[in-house]
């Protein structure tokens, strides 16, 4: 089976989107605190961006 790299490039795009929104949500509920949530944002955004970076080799 013939792999669609845009395809794959593309769905990766969109599920870590998702990911980083469930993140970000879950820090705007669990702090009550500003400064709570600012870390919590600042390490969901850091580790989105890690994820990114990261090449996946096809096997």
């Amino acid at each position: 089976m013939k792999s669609n790299k845009s395809t794959h490039t593309y769905d990766r795009n969109v599920i870590e989107k998702r990911r980083l929104d469930f993140d970000l949500a879950y820090c705007k509920v669990t702090y009550d605190s500003q400064e709570g949530r600012e870390r919590c944002y600042a390490e969901a955004i850091e580790a989105s961006e890690n994820r990114n970076e990261q090449v996946i080799s096809p096997d």
